[in-house]
């Protein structure tokens, strides 16, 4: 607690030896005693002396070396390679070509080796492109391609593609011009093609009717099969009809349609017996009623289709 003394009637005598300060009231001849706290405190109202300096202490290790230049405002650059074993989360953008390998690369313009690209615009090499991919000169897996103006030269699998250079399939059409194939025991040969066109004779035949051969159409490596006709009345009640595919070359047939006596008009089918063709072969198809005493003619005859593959 601060202590107003009133140096006119008052005496402070201090005792450095006791450590006590003592008042003295001249006018009441009492003596008040202040014993020290026990913390001694020192209060310095300005600096005192400065001394001189000390000697200069030993210089601490190296620390380890860093290798950026700070060239200013915080832009760091360095000659070094840098190795980032963690993950590396740049907020800002990075500038520059990044050349390498990708395991994962979700957006890229290119792509030069990549084992999964979400969204590319162009890759030389990928194992796994699920959105997209409009160049691709070796692709392995290509799910979805809508729309592309580009090709793909090799592709082990693709849902959707505008070129295709392996095995194809084809549907081959004839209009047999609503023909009722004669009894008898000549073979007759049909056009290909949608344009009504009655069957002629074949001239050249091998054997029963089963082997008879018109020279017919040269084919492409492959195989025909899947014959299906339209008999557009009731067959005779007392004859049976064949169309079947014929290989000229090896004479062998394929696919038979049996039109039985009295069968409906109907739609008829037959998908057994696949017949192959060598580069160049001849392709036939040939329609027969065989002779039966007092038989009349076939049911009406108007179109057929088969189904060929080449390879």
């Amino acid at each position: 607690m601060p202590t107003n003394v009133n140096t006119t009637t008052n005496t402070i005598v201090v005792q450095n030896a006791n450590q006590t300060i003592t008042v003295v009231d001249n006018n009441n001849s009492n003596t008040v005693n202040v014993t020290q706290p026990l913390v001694n405190v020192i209060e310095v109202v300005s600096p005192g002396y400065v001394g001189s300096s000390g000697s200069q202490g030993p210089s601490g290790s190296q620390g380890p070396s860093v290798p950026f230049t700070n060239l200013s405002n915080n832009i760091y650059a360095t000659t070094s390679s840098i190795q980032v074993t963690g993950s590396l989360n740049v907020s800002g953008s990075i500038t520059g070509s990044l050349l390498g390998t990708a395991s994962f690369a979700s957006t890229a313009s290119f792509v030069q080796t990549a084992q999964t690209a979400q969204t590319a615009s162009f890759a030389s090499t990928a194992s796994f492109a699920p959105n997209y991919v409009l160049n691709s000169a070796t692709s392995s897996f290509v799910q979805n391609s809508q729309t592309s103006s580009m090709s793909v030269n090799t592709a082990s699998f693709a849902l959707t593609a505008s070129f295709y250079s392996g095995p194809t399939t084809t549907t081959f059409v004839g209009n047999c011009n609503s023909f009722n194939i004669p009894n008898g025991s000549t073979s007759y040969g049909a056009y290909l093609g949608g344009t009504p066109v009655n069957p002629v004779v074949i001239t050249t035949r091998t054997g029963s009717f089963a082997n008879g051969f018109f020279p017919g159409y040269p084919m492409p490596a492959g195989t025909a099969s899947n014959l299906t006709l339209i008999i557009a009345t009731t067959q005779s009640s007392n004859t049976t009809s064949y169309v079947y595919i014929a290989n000229a070359n090896s004479a062998i047939t394929g696919s038979v349609i049996t039109l039985a006596a009295g069968s409906a008009a109907g739609i008829y089918s037959s998908s057994a017996n696949p017949v192959s063709f060598a580069e160049g072969n001849r392709l036939t198809v040939i329609l027969i009623n065989p002779f039966v005493t007092g038989a009349s003619s076939s049911g009406t005859i108007t179109t057929f289709r088969f189904t060929y593959q080449n390879v």
